[in-house]
Order: structure tokens, then C-alpha cells, then sequence
């Protein structure tokens, strides 16, 4: 038998410690460009040992026995790291700080090692790398054992933090996870949760959420002057289940309310499962009222197929 016979036989091919060979896996596993948060965490480490090695190669190996860890890192944190918006996002195979991370700008990943920007790839370009260099195998498998939201480094390997009034990190609902896709007001928009975050990209422009669970007895105004206090906590946020009142015209969707961490006045911001279309879709809605704003559906050609329709069975600012 040759070599090659002998190499292609293998299911798993194994990525030696420090080798700057590629990674090869089984062939006819493809990957799709519609990637789950998991399966994107997955591809770009994968993607990342692949073309830069190093520190990249280490986690990837580490992580095939261990599972996958991201964190999410204030950018303060990370004063050279400038391209990207939002969290900086840490890869490592255990709750330690590998050095290995990257950024989002919607579509476009920037990937660093020790604050060295590597490069950069989009999320099709990735997907069609890691297609041709037969990747796709170990990312999805990867991608089974990824666990997105672990706290950083910073916080002792506890999710919960030194900030008053903090219990930890809270969890997106399981059946909102992954990322949808709007053009209700005739422009590109995706929100995609994850398991502790909610990441909202409209105009060229990225806001991550990240969901905490809040000590009953904490009046959110208690930190107003305090200016530490609320750089730290600016992108936090509560989650809770919301049923709209009797008293309202017949809604019987259940709503999760997203209230800013010291927000002390206003509504939120509300999401809600339903169906439209015989699809699932995510709808948006804010105000006293409950008005939806955006419909958000599963792909961007289902998104622009029903852009600015309105629904007979949403209520919208202009019926009151």
C-alpha cells in the first residue's frame, strides 16, 4: 500500500505539535457559508492553524481533546488590537489565555496572535479555503465541542465578576441561538445570539450584548456618576421572559426583553419567536407598545424575498 493510499485511508488526519504541513481531512464533507456561532468559532481556528500555524496549530491540537473555549474580552483589554468591532474574542483549548483571538466586522474576521494582527479572511473566502483544503470534517467536529460565552481569564475561570450587582453570565434562549437575517427597512441587517450574547450589525456597524443575571436587590441607577462603573458594563445587559398584558390587544407570543444593564428609563428591546410564511422568523419589537420593527428569517434570500412586507398578524407603530 502507498503513502498516499495509506494517507487518504485515515479519517482524522493528525496535526503534529509545531508542523506547518496542512490540514487534511476526509474527503466529500463540505462546508455551507450558512455557519452556526459554534461552527464559525470552529472554522476559524481551524482556518487560522492552517494558513498561520504557531500559536493557532497548538490550540487546534489541544482543543480536538479538550473541546473548544471563546471568550469575550473588553477591547480595553487589547489596545493594539484596532480592526473589528465589538469583543475581542479569545480561542484556547482550557480557561487560560493562549494569545490567540480574533474580531468581527460583519462578514470580515480579523485573526491575531498576542495582539499581531495575522490577517484577514471573509466568511466566504474561509469556507471556500477550508472546502478545498479538505477542512471541513474537523470543523464540524470541532464544532461539537465548542462552548462559546466562558468568561475570560480576568475573572479567575468564573463567569461571575467583581462588578456590583453582577451574578454571572445569563443564557440566550436555546432556540433563538445562530444568526438572522433582515432588510426590513431596505437595508442588510443580522442579529445572531450565542449563548450569552446578542450581536446586532445594521449599517456597517457591530453592538455585542452580553447577557448577565442581576442581584434582585440592585437599583440600576445606584452607579450614574460612576463613570468606571459604566465603561465596564456598557454593552451588559438583562434578559427576561415578557408576556404582553391582557389589557393590550390579543398577543400571544412569548417575548424575551432585553434591558440595558443601568438603563433607568424606556422599554428595551423585545424578541420573539413565530411564523410567518410557513418559516421561522425572529421578530423584533420595542416600545410601550410592543410594535415590531424588523422581521428577521433564517436566510438572506428569505430576508430580501419578504423585505418590507408587513404582516396582518404583527402590530406596527403605525396602527396606534
Amino acid at each position: 500500500m502507498s503513502h498516499k493510499t495509506q494517507h487518504q485511508e485515515k479519517k482524522i488526519a493528525v496535526v503534529k505539535k509545531h508542523s506547518s504541513k496542512k490540514i487534511v481531512n476526509e474527503d466529500g464533507v463540505r462546508l455551507s457559508t450558512k455557519l452556526t456561532p459554534k461552527e464559525i468559532a470552529s472554522a476559524i481556528t481551524v482556518c487560522a492553524a492552517n494558513k498561520y500555524h504557531g500559536t493557532w496549530v497548538k490550540v487546534l491540537n489541544e482543543a480536538r481533546t479538550n473541546g473548544l473555549k471563546i471568550s469575550f474580552h473588553n477591547r480595553s483589554d487589547y489596545p493594539k488590537i484596532t480592526n473589528g468591532q465589538g469583543y475581542v474574542y479569545g480561542v484556547s483549548a482550557d480557561k487560560q489565555n493562549s494569545g490567540a483571538c480574533y474580531t468581527l466586522n460583519d462578514d470580515q474576521i480579523f485573526i491575531y496572535d498576542n495582539q499581531t494582527e495575522l490577517g484577514s479572511i471573509t466568511v466566504d473566502k474561509m469556507v471556500k479555503y477550508l472546502n478545498t483544503h479538505n477542512s471541513a470534517g474537523i470543523v464540524k467536529r470541532l464544532a461539537n465541542d465548542v462552548v462559546l460565552g466562558t468568561a475570560d481569564n480576568n475573572s479567575n475561570g468564573s463567569s461571575t465578576t467583581k462588578i456590583a450587582g453582577d451574578r454571572g453570565l445569563d443564557n440566550a434562549p436555546a432556540e433563538m441561538l445562530g444568526t438572522w437575517y433582515s432588510y426590513d427597512n431596505h437595508e442588510k441587517a443580522t442579529v445572531t445570539f450565542t449563548e450569552h450574547t446578542i450581536e446586532e450589525t445594521e449599517y456597517g456597524r457591530t453592538v455585542t450584548t452580553e447577557l448577565h443575571k442581576m442581584n434582585p436587590d440592585r437599583d440600576r441607577g445606584d452607579h450614574d456618576q460612576d463613570k468606571a462603573y459604566w465603561a465596564k458594563t456598557k454593552h451588559w445587559a438583562t434578559i427576561s421572559k415578557f408576556k404582553v398584558p391582557e389589557s393590550k390587544p390579543k398577543d400571544n407570543k412569548l417575548y424575551y426583553n432585553i434591558y440595558g444593564w443601568n438603563e433607568t428609563a424606556g422599554d428595551g428591546e423585545f424578541y420573539a419567536l413565530h411564523t410567518e410564511e410557513s418559516q421561522p422568523v425572529l421578530i423584533l419589537a420595542g416600545g410601550a407598545g410592543i410594535w415590531t420593527d424588523a422581521v428577521y428569517w433564517k436566510t438572506p434570500e428569505l430576508a430580501q424575498k419578504y423585505a418590507g412586507k408587513k404582516f396582518h398578524d404583527l402590530r406596527y407603530r403605525e396602527m396606534d
